[in-house]
């Protein structure tokens, strides 16, 4: 299985560890890289933290990850959220399972001016019928944007990694709106209303639209908000699988 093995492959371990980085503020990032020299049908157990350097600051962490499957070399690669689109948010310590043999983690730090956090990765090498029920294989992430003032639409991409989808008013926001579901950025696959007076509880998650090709400029897969009221802020929340099923 040579087409698994990068250039440095002698010097990776089925435990990798790194130290601590700490000082990350808004925008700054840590990436973690896990290599299986062995198996091209391994994954990663990893262990993951990113907390607030000061209790009292608004500090967050944003992941993105990159996969690659070895069995089409750099072929292929799979990659989960996007700093623009929307990422899984993480506050703490967790422990995933992704079923890649090649993964590079990005921490990205979202943070008020001046406020900073630290991030620890750990990674244990596992077989997927071993690493399959030790960590979780879905985070949620969110992408808040204001409506367009005085009427139109104000899309949101659905970002690579994306299973599933819900829509939320923010701040007591009071406009209704129209919801669509677009595929590859024109087949409009349904709407709906939403009032926000009528929102007791979260929606229930839905599946989001086919997805578009990932290395696509435009024409994105999106979920479409529209409304002839005035600008408020609605958020799309994002429901992330690691799976490379996205069913199971």
């Amino acid at each position: 299985m040579d087409a698994c093995l990068p250039a440095e492959a002698e010097s990776w371990r089925r435990v990798q560890a790194y130290p601590p980085k700490a000082g990350l503020g808004d925008g700054d990032r840590k990436s973690f890289t896990f290599f299986d020299p062995g198996s091209c049908s391994s994954g990663w157990l990893i262990d993951l933290t990113a907390n607030r350097d000061d209790a009292g600051e608004l500090w967050e962490a944003i992941v993105i990850v990159e996969a690659r499957d070895g069995i089409r070399g750099d072929l292929f690669k799979k990659t989960i959220g996007d700093g623009t689109y929307g990422a899984p948010a993480i506050g703490g310590s967790l422990r995933l399972w992704i079923p890649f043999p090649q993964i590079t983690v990005t921490v990205i730090g979202k943070a008020g001016s001046g406020y900073t956090g630290t991030v620890q990765a750990q990674g244990i090498c596992m077989t997927r019928a071993a690493g399959r029920g030790l960590g979780g294989t879905q985070l949620i992430g969110s992408r808040t944007q204001t409506l367009t003032s005085g009427g139109g639409s104000t899309s949101y991409p659905v970002p690579p990694g994306a299973i599933a989808y819900r829509v939320g008013a923010v701040n007591g926001s009071t406009t209704a709106i129209k919801v669509s579901e677009i595929a590859n950025g024109d087949d409009d696959l349904g709407t709906y209303a939403l009032t926000p007076g009528n929102l007791v509880a979260p929606m229930d998650w839905y599946p989001v639209p086919p997805p578009s090709d990932p290395s696509a400029s435009d024409n994105h897969s999106a979920i479409k908000l529209s409304t002839a009221g005035g600008a408020e802020d609605w958020t799309v929340s994002w429901l992330f699988s690691f799976e490379q099923n996205a069913s199971s």
